[in-house]
């Protein structure tokens, strides 16, 4: 598959990696991640140009994110309605709320890099949960930065092991991802336990 990539990349440039970058976000199953790091890669031969690589996928992945953050502010009111049938989601749902008033500006910039399978979906539960345009915008394009940089910076410089680079970026986020889930399933059960004892 990584050949077939690659010469897509090379036939399609930039065109190709903005629109996986916008795409990723929206929960479509796009290695956009290998892609840029195919893309750097390919700038470090001079096939193709850094910075015109860097703007192109960034503009994608943020345009990405703003579909994503509006397609929840879009279906807020049918949640909010079906979360409210019950006591227990309506907690939930205000819960949520809560925690994206609170801790959601990191949580959105961390999910653009460093746990990137969750964005598509902090991009929606961002929209759904009433997180500010301005406030999701800052820390959604500041973690976009990162990972465009990050991701075509390591293809660039490490473009002759960039089979094993991917392989290893890959699996540390994955495995990171892994971890913040479980960290938060361990925490919502712990305060689920303390409200029910007191």
């Amino acid at each position: 598959m990584s050949d077939w990539l690659t010469q897509a990349l090379l036939t399609y440039g930039p065109l190709l990696l903005g629109l996986s970058t916008f795409a990723c976000c929206l929960i479509v199953p796009i290695p956009a991640s290998w892609l840029m790091l195919a893309a750097g890669a390919l700038a470090s031969t001079g096939a193709m140009s850094l910075p015109v690589l860097l703007v192109v996928a960034y503009v994608g992945a943020v345009l990405g994110d703003q579909l994503g953050y509006f397609t929840g502010v879009a279906i807020h009111d049918r949640v909010q309605a079906i979360a409210g049938r019950h006591r227990r989601s309506a907690q939930l749902f205000q819960n949520a709320q809560d925690l994206t008033a609170s801790r959601g500006g990191l949580g959105v910039f961390l999910s653009r890099w460093l746990l990137s399978p969750l964005g598509p979906y902090v991009n929606i539960i961002s929209g759904a949960a009433e997180m500010t345009w301005a406030r999701f915008t800052l820390w959604a394009s500041l973690g976009k930065l990162v990972w465009v940089g990050l991701y075509c910076g390591v293809g660039f410089v490490f473009a002759q092991n960039l089979p094993r680079v991917a392989r290893m970026l890959g699996g540390l986020t994955w495995a990171l991802t892994g971890v913040a889930i479980l960290t938060a399933i361990i925490a919502i059960y712990w305060q689920r336990r303390r409200k029910r004892k007191a």
